[in-house]
């Protein structure tokens, strides 16, 4: 077994408060990179999946806790593109500038539909299942994919409580209501799995369908 390999199996078995350290980084950022500067991405992947099995955003804390201590740019930038979930390899597409008035052609996976009638939605007034439920609707599959051998079908995506936390700006606890709120009213359903949490969008295809 590699130290790669092992730190990987570390990662998937270890005491929570062993893997969530500067000492915890330090070794993976040892692991994932060389003295040309070179990072190993793939393998920065692997980990930042071994750590969303146990709940936790690795590149956010990645970013906080051991990324800001590097001396050379050129390291932080290379790593703040990956911990923002740039492509690291292929160079970035410029963005087609939109005249004022222009229409945008709808495309699947560049954005979502929000009706008006969320207007009269019971939870619009309640800033954080608003807030949790509109996420959802963005982080969805817009297509069916596959995570670590588990269907994500259209309208599903996984996570995990702290991430959603995260992501949003919520504590953990409001996110938590937030979902129960959700799934009461039967906007969404929540299953706990092997690599995560699975979040199901339950009208997804109603919310967001091709039609004009």
């Amino acid at each position: 077994m590699t130290n790669k390999e092992k730190l990987l199996e570390q990662i998937k078995t270890a005491d929570m408060n062993d893997i969530e350290t500067v000492g915890a980084f330090k070794q993976v950022y040892e692991l994932s990179h060389n003295k040309n500067l070179k990072y190993d991405f793939k393998f920065l992947d692997k980990v930042k999946e071994a750590y969303a099995c146990r709940g936790v955003d690795f590149p956010a804390m990645f970013n906080d806790y051991y990324l800001r201590e590097f001396r050379s740019k050129e390291e932080q930038e290379a790593l703040a593109r990956w911990c923002s979930g740039e492509d690291t390899e292929k160079p970035k597409n410029k963005q087609k500038k939109v005249s004022t008035g222009e229409r945008v052609p709808y495309v699947n996976n560049n954005f979502i539909k929000l009706s008006r009638k969320i207007l009269d939605w019971q939870w619009y007034t309640d800033e954080h299942t608003k807030t949790l439920f509109i996420h959802c609707l963005l982080k969805a599959n817009w297509k069916e994919g596959n995570f670590k051998g588990v269907v994500v079908n259209r309208g599903e995506f996984i996570t995990s409580l702290q991430k959603l936390a995260n992501e949003t700006g919520l504590t953990i606890k409001q996110v938590r209501t937030a979902i129960n709120h959700l799934e009461l009213t039967g906007e969404i359903e929540s299953k706990s799995i092997i690599c995560g949490r699975l979040i199901i969008v339950v009208n997804y295809d109603l919310y967001q369908n091709n039609g004009d």
